[in-house]
């Protein structure tokens, strides 16, 4: 495993003792150029969700890589609304992303972040006998953290 998805994975565990009043974030991993300045790239969205581990939720944690095969933005065209995968036993996630929660600036920014055709490590909750999706985080594993580099 390399050691950007060792972090991001820490990162992912960390997660299920959080409080109840962490909102939706945009993660962003800064990086040193060859020329000395520092810029932020988009590491990843996290606590998009909050995350149901008591008895008799009825959620199980889905994580692991996923690529996107679709994605959908709400009628004005605004914010992705959700995106669309297909997991190693062949169903196919229609998962909401709830990117309208986060503001207007870190909104535009993930609305680029989510891709048709890229691949993400996720943290997807499925609830109910229906199987209710819903995005607890999404990491971009190209991303590299700077104690790597």
């Amino acid at each position: 495993m390399n050691k950007s998805l060792l972090v991001i994975f820490i990162c992912l565990l960390s997660q299920f003792s959080y409080s109840e009043d962490i909102k939706p974030t945009v993660l962003d991993v800064y990086k040193t150029g060859k020329d000395g300045k520092s810029k932020a790239l988009l590491g990843g969205l996290v606590n998009m969700d909050a995350i149901y581990t008591e008895a008799g939720s009825n959620c199980t944690q889905m994580i692991g890589m996923i690529k996107v095969g679709g994605i959908q933005f709400s009628e004005s065209g605004a914010t992705l609304e959700s995106f669309r995968f297909v997991d190693a036993k062949n169903n196919q996630w229609s998962v909401p992303t709830n990117i309208k929660n986060l503001s207007s600036v870190d909104r535009s920014r993930a609305n680029n972040f989510i891709r048709q055709g890229k691949s993400y490590f996720a943290h997807v909750q499925v609830c109910g006998s229906g199987g209710f999706a819903s995005l607890i985080s999404l990491y971009d594993p190209k991303v590299t953290f700077g104690a790597f580099d």
